[in-house]
């Protein structure tokens, strides 16, 4: 198990190490122009809007947003420690955006009759609670669990929408709400016992 956490922290600390080096420059530019890594995550807050509208209706303008945020995602933490401004505040505030998006994904797709919407409140309420749970049980490090990842699956779902013009969105939103579901039994009752 060690031996795995090793492995997983040094492939972190490489994919930084190239990050900072890919975005130094023109980290260092913005820094220089007075732009700080917090008015880049509300940047990225106020991107939300926009793909609520994209996501049923331009599937592909969609996915361009999200990359955009994904560079963003990317660039605020460089222009943290540029800035030796990097804190604890500001990582909550980046690890819930990173997961706000799923909100008005999901929320956009049913606007849209693209999805079920009684699937759509199960998998968010979920989501809402195992971040909760595990929140309470790991603290700040709740961005490593599986809800988080599950909106991965929903951005590679929207690009192939996109291209194909195949929806799977109802497939996916019933397993992850019913993975979610089984998973907040678990932690519920892990918690009660701890």
């Amino acid at each position: 198990m060690k031996k795995i956490q090793y492995t997983n922290l040094r492939i972190y600390k490489t994919v930084l190490q190239w990050r900072q080096k890919a975005l130094g420059p023109l980290a260092h530019y913005l820094a220089n122009h007075g732009v700080t890594a917090l008015q880049v995550t509300l940047f990225r807050l106020l991107l939300a809007i926009p793909l609520f509208f994209m996501v049923g209706e331009w599937p592909l303008w969609a996915c361009l947003l999200i990359l955009f945020n994904f560079f963003l995602d990317s660039l605020d933490g460089v222009i943290a420690r540029i800035q030796n401004k990097a804190s604890l505040k500001g990582r909550v505030l980046d690890l819930c955006t990173d997961n706000f998006y799923i909100v008005p994904f999901i929320l956009g797709l049913i606007w849209t009759n693209s999805l079920q919407p009684f699937w759509g409140a199960v998998y968010l309420v979920n989501m809402l609670l195992n971040y909760f749970m595990n929140y309470l049980r790991f603290g700040i490090e709740v961005g490593k669990f599986p809800f988080s990842f599950s909106k991965y699956f929903f951005y590679a779902a929207l690009l192939f929408y996109a291209i194909w013009l195949i929806n799977v969105f109802d497939l996916l939103l019933i397993f992850w709400a019913v993975f979610l579901l089984v998973d907040n039994i678990f932690l519920a009752y892990k918690l009660y016992r701890s």
